[in-house]
């Protein structure tokens, strides 16, 4: 029998090896593993590389050593399409088939429909995403040394993030403290201003509001400029635009606008929620059938205790994974699968290099505990991934 799995990020790739754990090495069962990319990529570090904090390589694990010891068979591909009839499955001119489908394929950047967002803004989403946001800024940087106006050697300097989600605020974090670097590296007599616009009356939608509210007191000890209650109008090369009609001139304009499934799961023609995610039930299959579930970022469940969506961070990911793989190993044992229930998960963001607030239910904490907790949590899982 095949197990599929679509997508090696932190779902995927726990899943694949948990299951590959429980089979043993003697089972007749085959693992196949599909991912666009050949290098295992640590989403929640993308902005540490977009700031030149860590290099590229350090955001990155080949699938050849995560996947070393194991019987998973990893195939790099593009999936196109799933023809959940057929069971079949679409990549880059070719197809193969499943006796049970995972997708687990992450998400994607949003679709604003925001007038100049996909031209002029840069998302972060992957690898090669961040490296191309560093460079940017460094380049900037370098044309405000040459410009002779003073208007434009701000603008140069000026980044501004659309989104106060936890990318958007990460980033905010990392930027400022590279900023304020290579201002000094250049011996630049301005300074850098980074400016994080929200639409939402709040940062970081759907934590605790005291998390919230240390996040943007800590951004703004930095000397982040805060913009609540501020929708982006419009994008154009070299400038913001918000609804009250202000337009900011900014040489680094960064999309962190939230993720949305990729559009093949609406195609598939199985039920998918408004932003393209996999409807799944308590068992995490989709569209109740025993054959086909969706894990990570692209499904939405609910967490029928809290009487809310689970929220799509990389611990519950990695949660859902590791359940997914025990249930399996028990389908393929022919017995009953088991009910998912989410435990709660800690949310750690780091502020720039020095500052992290650790978020553990309603308990925030802040300062060396939580950048602790952070590196820790780094280190944890990627030696688990890298040994």
């Amino acid at each position: 029998m095949r197990i599929c799995i679509l997508g090696a990020g932190y779902a995927g790739l726990t899943l694949a090896r948990e299951l590959d754990r429980w089979l043993g090495p003697n089972t007749p069962h085959e693992i196949l593993l599909v991912d666009r990319s050949c290098h295992h990529q640590l989403i929640t570090r993308l902005h540490e590389v977009a700031a030149a904090t860590i290099p590229p390589d350090a955001a990155q694990i080949p699938f050849s050593r995560a996947l070393r010891g194991s019987r998973v068979h990893f195939h790099q591909a593009t999936v196109t399409a799933i023809d959940p009839s057929t069971k079949r499955v679409h990549c880059d001119g070719h197809e193969f088939g499943f006796d049970i489908l995972v997708v687990a394929l992450g998400g994607e950047a949003a679709e604003s429909g925001l007038p100049g967002i996909a031209e002029n803004a840069l998302p972060l989403r992957n690898c090669d995403q961040a490296v191309r946001l560093a460079r940017h800024v460094e380049r900037q940087v370098v044309r405000a040394r040459r410009a002779s106006d003073a208007a434009i050697r701000d603008a140069h300097l000026t980044a501004v993030i659309i989104g106060g989600g936890c990318t958007g605020v990460e980033l905010a974090g990392e930027l400022h403290d590279r900023l304020r670097d290579l201002v000094a590296l250049h011996e630049l007599s301005e300074s850098a201003r980074v400016l994080l616009i929200e639409s939402c009356d709040q940062l970081l939608p759907g934590l605790p509001l005291n998390a919230a509210y240390r996040a943007q007191e800590i951004l703004a000890q930095l000397g982040v400029e805060v913009r609540l209650l501020s929708p982006v109008a419009a994008v154009r090369p070299g400038q913001v635009t918000l609804a009250s009609g202000e337009r900011i001139a900014a040489g680094t304009i960064a999309w962190a606008g939230g993720t949305c499934a990729p559009r093949l799961l609406a195609e598939s023609g199985l039920p998918t929620d408004h932003h393209g995610r996999a409807c799944v039930d308590a068992y995490l299959r989709w569209s109740e059938r025993s054959d086909l579930f969706a894990i990570g970022d692209v499904c939405h469940i609910l967490d029928h205790d809290a009487g809310a969506p689970v929220s799509a961070t990389a611990q519950h990911a990695i949660q859902q994974a590791r359940h997914l793989a025990y249930s399996l190993y028990r389908l393929l044992q022919g017995r009953s699968i088991v009910r998912y229930r989410p435990a709660p998960a800690p949310e750690i963001l780091s502020l720039g290099r020095h500052h992290a607030i650790a978020v553990l239910g309603s308990v925030v904490l802040a300062g060396r505990e939580a950048r602790l907790l952070k590196h820790l949590s780094y280190r944890r899982y990627e030696a688990s991934v890298r040994a």
